[in-house]
C-alpha cells in the first residue's frame, strides 16, 4: 500500500535518539484485508475504487466510492475505503469521519480500527490512538501490529515502561523490525533508570549479525551508566563508525574517557561530537568543564556563551562552575 511515513524525535536525558519511523502505514497488510474482497466484488464501483486506491489513484477512487456509497450508505466497507483515500490525500478530518462511520456500521471491522488509530496517531492524539489499537489487539490477538502501535501510542504519552510488554508481545508474534523494537525497549528501561534491564534489551539486539548501530550505542551507554567505562568504549567506538553523523557516540565516548581520567581523549571526543553537531548542548557543557579543569576560564566562558541559547539549565550549571573557579 502506498502512503507517506511520519517521523518523530525521542529525547532522553537531553539526547536526541534520532528520527524513527513510528507512524503507521496507511493500510494494514493483506492478512487483515482478506475478508473485504467478497463484499467488494458484489459492487463494481466499490471493487474498482479499491483497486484504484491501492494503485495510489485516490481522487479517482473517491469518485467511484461515493457512487457506491450513494447506493448503499450502510455498507461499512465503502466507508473504510473512503477513509483510506482521504487519509492518503492528507484529509485527516474527513478520513477520521469515514472510519467512524464504518465502525458505526460494523464495530468489528478491524480495518477501520486500524485506519482510525493511524489517523489519530499521526495527528498526535495518542491517548485516543491507543484505544483504537487496543481494540485491534482485542479483535486480532495474534497479529503483532496492534501491540506494536499500542506500545508506540503509550511511548508518545511518556508511558515508556508500559509500552515494554506490548512490544515484547509484538516481537513474540513475529513483528518484522524486532531489532529496532528491542532498541526502543532498551530506551524505555533507560528512561526508567533500569540500566541492567536496558543493557539486556540492547544486547539482544546487538547479538544479531545485522544489528542496528543504535543497539551498540545503547549497550555502550548502559555499561557506562553501570560504571564500566572500559567495557563501554569499544561499543561506542563501533557505534561512532556506523553512525557517522550522530553526535551521541563520541559524546558518550568523551564521558567514558573522562570517567577513566583520560582528559585529552575526552576532549577530542567532545570536539568530534561538536564537529558533527555544533549546537550539541551537553558536549558544549563538558568542554566548558574540561576548560575549567585546565584553569582556562576564558575558554570556559566562551562555551557558556554558546550554551546560553541552547540549554538554560546546563548554562546555569556551567556558569556556577565558572564563578566557583574565579
Amino acid at each position: 500500500m502506498k502512503g507517506s511515513m511520519a517521523v518523530f524525535v525521542v529525547v532522553l536525558y537531553g539526547q536526541s535518539f534520532g528520527t524513527s519511523s513510528f507512524a503507521p502505514p496507511k493500510s494494514i497488510d493483506a492478512r487483515l484485508q482478506g475478508d473485504l474482497r467478497e463484499v467488494e466484488e458484489m459492487d463494481r464501483d466499490l471493487a474498482r475504487g479499491q483497486s484504484l486506491a491501492q494503485e495510489g489513484k485516490y481522487s479517482q477512487a473517491l469518485n467511484l466510492l461515493e457512487r457506491s456509497k450513494a447506493r448503499d450508505p450502510d455498507n461499512p466497507i465503502v466507508w473504510y475505503w473512503i477513509g483510506y483515500c482521504h487519509e492518503n490525500l492528507g484529509q485527516k478530518e474527513a478520513a477520521l469521519s469515514a472510519y467512524n462511520q464504518a465502525l458505526h456500521k460494523n464495530p468489528k471491522l478491524v480495518q477501520a480500527w486500524w485506519g482510525k488509530g493511524s489517523v489519530l496517531f499521526t495527528e498526535k492524539q495518542y491517548e485516543e490512538a491507543y484505544k483504537a489499537f487496543e481494540e485491534l489487539m482485542r479483535q486480532m490477538p495474534q497479529h503483532p501490529l496492534g501491540y506494536f502501535y499500542a506500545g508506540a501510542s503509550l511511548w508518545m504519552q511518556k508511558r515508556q515502561v508500559e509500552a515494554i510488554p506490548l512490544w515484547e508481545k509484538a516481537i513474540s508474534l513475529g513483528f518484522a523490525d524486532s531489532l529496532k523494537v528491542l532498541v526502543w525497549i532498551g530506551d524505555a528501561y533507560w528512561e526508567a533508570d533500569s540500566f541492567a534491564l536496558a543493557e539486556k534489551a540492547y544486547a539482544r539486539a546487538a547479538r544479531s549479525a545485522n544489528s542496528p548501530a543504535e543497539a551498540l550505542l545503547g549497550l555502550g551507554k548502559a555499561r557506562l551508566a553501570q560504571n564500566d567505562p572500559e567495557g563501554a568504549l569499544p561499543l561506542l567506538t563501533q557505534a561512532e563508525t556506523r553512525l557517522p553523523e550522530d553526535p551521541l557516540p563520541p559524546y558518550y565516548k568523551g564521558l567514558a574517557y573522562k570517567r577513566l581520567g583520560k582528559l585529552s581523549e575526552a576532549q577530542a571526543a567532545f570536539q568530534e561530537a561538536l564537529r558533527r553537531k555544533p549546537d550539541h548542548a551537553r558536549s558544549l557543557y563538558e568542554m566548558g568543564l574540561l576548560s575549567l579543569a585546565q584553569n582556562n576560564i576564558d575558554e570556559a566562558q566562551k562555551y557558556y556563551e554558546k550554551l546560553k541559547t541552547l540549554s538554560t539549565r546546563l548554562a546555569q550549571q556551567l556558569l556556577q562552575e565558572i564563578l566557583n573557579k574565579r
